[in-house]
């Protein structure tokens, strides 16, 4: 029996399996990542409204009012001039509301006028996310009381 000129190689069929198991091993670890990712980003949400809502606790104390809901940086500047909280320049937009993990403004609304319905803190205030998918499912005349979609808000 004659020896081969050439050496040992793997076959074709051998690479290119080797090539879809690391295919597949990369989609799953990629899914994962995702999901991983936009669980912190809620989380990160999450937290931010805890925080912005004891510095409006805090703000109401001192002055026996809400800050302004009038626009989205006046609440921002009112919080952060008095020193109840303290923005990151990467949690500000160019106009100087807060943004969530995705972007979008956080909502503020004092909700003087809304007692008796069904909108979270009928007696004080609301603030919320929008979210992951950006569309304010909050008020929703459509959906039962307790469905806010994926909203994130402190009531």
């Amino acid at each position: 029996m004659k020896k081969s000129e050439y050496p040992q190689a793997f076959t074709i069929l051998e690479l290119v399996s080797v090539m879809v198991i690391i295919l597949i091993l990369a989609g799953m670890t990629v899914s994962v990542v995702r999901a991983a990712i936009e669980s912190s980003r809620k989380r990160k949400s999450e937290i931010m409204i805890a925080c912005l809502a004891t510095a409006v606790s805090m703000y109401h104390t001192d002055n026996a009012a809400y800050p302004t809901d009038a626009t989205h940086a006046e609440f921002a500047t009112a919080l952060e001039s008095e020193n109840y909280i303290e923005f990151k320049t990467k949690d500000l937009n160019a106009s100087g509301a807060v943004v969530d993990p995705w972007e979008v403004e956080y909502e503020y609304l004092i909700m003087d006028g809304y007692a008796g319905t069904k909108w979270g803190n009928t007696n004080s205030y609301n603030l919320w996310s929008n979210g992951p998918d950006g569309s304010d499912d909050s008020f929703d005349e459509g959906k039962p009381d307790d469905d806010y979609g994926d909203d994130i808000h402190n009531w």
